[in-house]
């Protein structure tokens, strides 16, 4: 089906508790990938995909900080950690996953209506001033948040913090 971000603004649907999985499953490809010393830097639902059976893979790693190798791209705007300087790190990462599962979740990005270059800018801007969506009553808005937090020592702590219910 391409990207799940492509998905979505097709009219896919999803119901809560495929993305529910959909957000665990990205949180435990992340810890898969860290544990082999690769950072993806860009996580996020242009870079999610969904299979035939309705599973999601994480694509795109041509750009990857892999062991000491840096990254030669960076995370797009409302994904980034404010921190741009920390781009290819832990935090940074799990910050992007953050982003990634309220994406999952709510089917948009971080203070975007739309994608689009303006948009994106001003998410930047108010990420970069630790300002994120209320996620109060988002289903895993608590994930969300304690990832922008940088509240999670590694991707699998997030995965262990999704349940079913």
């Amino acid at each position: 089906y391409g990207s799940i971000r492509q998905y979505y603004r097709e009219g896919g649907t999803a119901t809560l508790q495929e993305r529910i999985k959909w957000s665990r499953d990205l949180a435990n490809v992340v810890q898969y990938i860290h544990g082999k010393n690769v950072r993806h830097v860009d996580i996020s639902g242009k870079n999610i995909h969904l299979d035939a059976n309705r599973n999601i893979r994480l694509c795109d790693f041509a750009g990857s900080a892999i062991d000491d190798v840096r990254p030669t791209v960076i995370a797009q705007d409302g994904f980034r950690h404010p921190d741009d300087d920390a781009n290819a790190t832990i935090p940074a990462e799990i910050h992007a996953l953050g982003s990634s599962i309220f994406e999952l979740i709510t089917f948009t990005c971080p203070h975007w209506r739309e994608e689009a270059k303006e948009e994106g800018r001003r998410a930047a801007a108010l990420l970069q001033e630790g300002k994120y969506p209320d996620v109060t009553d988002v289903v895993l808005g608590h994930v969300m948040a304690k990832c922008w937090k940088g509240e999670y020592a590694s991707a699998k702590e997030v995965a262990d913090s999704i349940s079913d219910k």
